[in-house]
Parts: structure tokens; sequence; C-alpha cells
């Protein structure tokens, strides 16, 4: 979709991988894209469609901090509301792209569909007379929050299980902290895991103990309105003091901190306040904000999480239900009764879509992420396709390859290994350089600012068009090669030693024979010509 802000009108046209077939004749154009408001899984945290940049930080399916490579702006666009079965949902263009797997049926591979496509064929009637789903998107990873805050390098002051059966079964609100339990298990596990000088002191006998300084009166610090143990300093410090009730929260520190710790963390709640029963968990509490805070640790850990709530019709709080699983290897106890009544997950974990439902319009934008299978993490770390570049545009190639004598193609940089870049550098179609300096709005102290708030990469192929600056794996990255174009001249060098030739040898395709030259550390020579209808003595001849 282009937008010709002067004028209002706009150029609107379609994808996939059957742009040009029948010879139809149109503009195509690629606009999978979400709504601003979406939410976006960061390594930092959620962040906003809004708010990316080029350069940002988003996650992958992999649970792995990838770079937004490309942004478009789509303007106001259609836009549809997927939901799955564990009643989470997001919202996206018509195009956007997905990457599922069938549900049913003898066909059950992986497949990239877009949304169009997806509500075409989303579900049918089994013989049976069931009303049956297709499609289903696979679970993420889980996810390394913050890779490199110093922030957050220290310790967390608390042990995240302690924290997490304190905020079950524990009480915060007063100057003694306190468990109850009756299971002597989560007391050892606990008795084990509280910070230096700290210690499970007195059993009032009705399954209550205290958690006391070791020192007891006398090592009690002066600070505030009263005096303050390391048990209570250690809750405050944890950022769970006072929290009872419908009030209990999980602090964002704990929320964000490592796989292993949010993992202890959960473990902690569901040894006091979740449930194990025919193979299955669950947490229960009065509190939404903890309910929350608990889907979010199941879904960060690459698990799912049905939310339910459970009205309470005499008079009293609504109680609120997380129906969980786990990816395998991941137990959501620590308690051994607990564990034995778990049944090990035989699939793998996915969500299922159960409708897709067109919302009205909205501004909505596309990204591209630097990941090798295209996939980051939008509202409830719900795994859905990047976008801005073609897919499969080989394919598209082909269908385009016979339609029309009149073709222009338009592109950011993508890398090299691409049907347009090849073309584009090749010589042999008209190249339009669309550049920044181009710009009447644009200046050079534009460009500086820039290269002062933007990172290398990002001003390279972004802003100078650099087609290998966001190609990962390479030996020598361009910019070095750049910056040693008449190195011997600017710094004054001589060159001296062995001279040398280099010959790459050409098919008789549309490969081409290169030949380099060097005198020492300086390359004097460089050419390159077709090995089509010629052989390998006429190319050894030319070399001579």
């Amino acid at each position: 979709r282009i937008n010709f802000p002067d004028t209002g009108s706009i150029i609107a046209g379609e994808a996939g991988d059957q742009i040009g077939r029948g010879d139809r004749t149109s503009y195509y154009l690629v606009d999978e894209a979400q709504p601003l408001d979406a939410k976006i899984v960061t390594p930092f945290g959620l962040s906003m469609m809004a708010d990316m940049r080029i350069g940002s930080w988003v996650v992958g399916k992999d649970g792995r901090s990838r770079r937004v490579t490309h942004i478009n702006e789509c303007g106001v666009h259609d836009v549809f509301r997927v939901t799955f079965r564990d009643g989470t949902s997001t919202e996206c263009s018509p195009n956007h792209l997905w990457t599922v797997q069938r549900v049913f049926g003898s066909n059950k591979k992986t497949m990239t569909l877009r949304t169009h496509d997806l509500i075409d064929k989303l579900s049918y009637e089994s013989p049976g007379g069931q009303h049956q789903y297709r499609y289903r998107v696979p679970a993420c990873e889980p996810v390394e929050f913050r890779p490199s805050r110093p922030a957050y390098v220290a310790e967390l002051p608390l042990d995240p299980y302690v924290v997490g059966v304190l905020l079950g079964d524990g009480a915060v609100n007063s100057g003694t902290v306190r468990i109850t339990s009756s299971d002597e298990e989560i007391i050892e596990n606990v008795r084990h895991l509280l910070p230096e000088g700290v210690i499970i002191g007195a059993y009032d006998g009705r399954y209550s103990y205290n958690i006391v300084d070791v020192l007891g009166r006398r090592g009690r610090i002066a600070g505030g309105a009263y005096p303050m143990s390391r048990a209570k300093l250690a809750v405050i410090a944890a950022g769970i003091a006072g929290s009872v009730g419908p009030d209990k929260f999980i602090p964002e520190r704990y929320k964000l901190a490592k796989v292993s710790e949010r993992l202890s963390l959960l473990q902690g709640l569901m040894d006091t306040d979740g449930s194990a029963c025919a193979g299955s968990a669950a947490f229960y509490t009065s509190s939404r904000r903890l309910a929350d805070g608990v889907r979010f640790l199941v879904q960060s850990l690459g698990g799912i999480a049905h939310f339910n709530v459970k009205p309470d019709r005499r008079g009293h709080r609504d109680q609120y239900a997380i129906q969980l699983a786990l990816p395998s290897g991941m137990a959501p106890f620590r308690l051994r009764r607990k564990l034995e009544k778990l049944r090990p997950r035989k699939h793998s974990l996915a969500r299922t879509i159960v409708s897709i439902e067109h919302v009205g319009r909205k501004p909505v934008r596309c990204i591209t992420v630097g990941a090798p299978d295209g996939l980051y993490l939008t509202d409830n770390f719900i795994v859905t396709h990047n976008s801005a570049h073609l897919e499969r545009p080989d394919l598209v190639e082909m269908s385009l390859s016979q339609t029309t004598n009149c073709r222009i193609d338009m592109s950011s940089v993508n890398g090299m290994n691409n049907p347009f870049a090849k073309k584009r550098h090749e010589g042999k179609v008209d190249v339009f350089l669309f550049d920044w300096k181009s710009d009447p709005r644009k200046d050079q102290a534009w460009y500086e600012k820039q290269c002062a708030e933007l990172d290398p990469v990002t001003v390279a192929q972004e802003i100078d068009r650099d087609y290998s600056a966001s190609v990962e794996g390479i030996v020598i990255p361009g910019t070095w090669v750049r910056a040693a174009i008449n190195a011997v001249e600017k710094l004054d060098i001589k060159p001296s030693g062995v001279r040398g030739l280099a010959l790459d040898v050409a098919d008789e395709g549309v490969d081409k024979n290169a030949l380099c030259g060097n005198h020492g550390i300086e390359i004097n020579l460089l050419d390159e010509w077709s090995g089509k209808g010629g052989d390998l003595f006429q190319t050894t001849q030319r070399v001579f």
C-alpha cells in the first residue's frame, strides 16, 4: 500500500506466491502488519508496536533477542482479531503471516499462511458431527530477558522460590515475616534458601512459622519508623512487603528474571496455592494482579495458561484460576505429592486458533526481524511472523516472469541472497536510487544525528544502502573492505613483496569468472567476465 499525501490517493495490491499467475496485471505489494497498540515482547519486557524502531530488540520464537531490521508504515488498514483456545488473542492485517501446523488430517507439516487464508479454512465438521479447528501456532521457547543490563547483574535479594511461597502462604504485611503451611517439605525447602543471617524460628503449633534474624532482637537494624530484622529487609528489597489478599502481585524484576529463577518462583506459588489433579495443574488466587503475573510467568517459560474467573455468589471475592501446562522437562511443582499426580507430556505445546473476526480499521505497521525463521513474539507471547519482505521471493519471481514487459521492482536493502539484490547489481536493468540526499528535509546534520543515535549496522543498511550490513556470519564485513580502499595512499605505504594472481573459475551459465591480482598487501587488479559460451582453456589464456 503506497500513500500519496498530497492527493489522498493510494496504490494498493496483493501479495503471495501466486503473484502474477494467469497474467493478471496489477500492483503487487507486501502488507503484513499489526496495529500500533499491539504488544511486542522485548528482552526488557513488553513494548508497543508504535515504539518499535529499526535496531530495536524483540524476542524470537527461540526466546532469544533479535534486531528489528526493517519497518514498513502501512497506514490505516482492516484489522482482524485472531483468538486461540486458551483465551489469548492478538490483532493483525488480513495479509499478516502465520507459521502454523494442521491439527487434523494427513498433512500436519508446518506451513506459513496469511490471515485471509486461515479464515477460509479455519474449521470444519468432522464425520461424527463435531466442530473441529484446523490450525495451531507453536508455543515459544523460554524467553531470555535482559541479556546485557548492568543494573540486573546482582543477584535477587530473596530467592524466587521463597518469594513464591510467601506470596502463596506467607504474611508480609507486618513487622513479622511468617509462613503458614502444613507441608514440612515446603518449610525445609525454604529453610535452605533463606539469606545469610535469616532462619525459620518458632513454630506456634498451628502450621505457622516465623522467619527471623538469627541474632534475634540484637540483629535488628535501625531505620525508618521502626527497627527491622534482616528477614524484613529482604522482604522489602524483594518488593513484596505489605502484599496481602487481593493486592498480591509479582514484582517486575522477578517477572523478568532468568529462566531458572522464574521457574523457581512459579514452583513456590504452585507448591502453596496450586493443585495437581488427573494429570493437570492449576493455580488459584483472589488477586487479579497475581493471576496475571502467574500467566505471564507460564507463557514466558514457553507454557500455555488458560485464564478463568470463578465468581463468588456468597458476596466474597471472585477467584481467578489458571489452568497451566509447561514444556516437557519443566515441573510446575517441587512438592513430591503434587508431582506424583502429573502425567508426562507426550506432545509439544501449541495454541489452536478458534476464531478470526474483523474488528475495524486501525493504524498499522509491519516489522522485519533478524531471525532465521522470521518469527517474533506479540501479545501474550503468541508466536507470529515478521513481514516487510517477501518470504519466498524466488516463487514470486517465477510467477512474474511472463506477466509483463514493463516492470518496476522496489525494495529496501535486505542482503544479497535475493532476486532483487542480484538484479540490482548485475547491470542488466536500469536502477533508480531514492537517497536521503534527494530529500529536501534532510541534510548533513540530519545524517550525523542518525549516526550518533543509531547503531552502525542500521545506518549502513537503512541509510547508506549497504546490502551486506545486516548479513550474519560473513568473514569480512563490507565496512572493513571499504575502509581499506586506497589505504596505501592514505597511510603512505609503499607496496612490496610477492606479486600474485587468484582466479575463481566460472561455470558456463550465468556465473562469472573472477580475477584478483596483488602486490604484497595491495590488491591492484580486479576483473570479472561471463563464463557463458567459454571453456577452461579460453579462461586460462585470458588470465595469462
